[in-house]
């Protein structure tokens, strides 16, 4: 984003894309966006987020960086964990779904999902470290993945 910093905040506040330059800050659009628990993604011109929509419900939308629109939105997906790795998203769900996804502006494609915690919500972003995914739920349960494809 170069000269630019997106900010967001729940709890009814909203985001904004601020631009910088000369030490003056310029606000270039402000939208209602509320991200609670995971940070917003940037990939190419979009960012990629999980927009709460409700006490503990969120989409996970495509937002163009240059206006704030967003360009698609997958509805039920829960306030979780966000990340990208290599053009993907990978969303941990706040009810425990992996979802694995296409990080394009075109259409959200999702290429895999699997339930691995079935019990305890998920708040914290999936890491991704060596080929291998880990993921931990409120209980403090931790789960490891091995995602090499060996």
């Amino acid at each position: 984003m170069g000269d630019a910093i997106f900010v967001t905040s729940g709890y009814n506040v909203g985001s904004a894309l601020i631009r910088v330059s000369g030490g003056n800050a310029t606000v270039m659009w402000k939208k209602a966006y509320r991200c609670v628990y995971a940070s917003p993604i940037l990939a190419g011109d979009c960012l990629y987020a999980l927009i709460e929509s409700g006490w503990m419900k969120a989409r996970l939308v495509c937002v163009s960086v240059k206006d704030g629109s967003i360009r698609w939105t997958r509805k039920k997906v829960g306030s979780g964990g966000l990340m990208l790795a290599d053009g993907k998203l990978i969303v941990l769900s706040r009810r425990g779904d992996l979802i694995l996804a296409e990080a394009s502006p075109a259409a959200y494609t999702e290429i895999a999902r699997a339930t691995i915690f079935s019990v305890g919500a998920c708040w914290n972003s999936p890491v991704l470290c060596n080929g291998r995914i880990y993921a931990r739920n409120e209980k403090g349960t931790l789960v490891c993945l091995d995602v090499r494809g060996e």
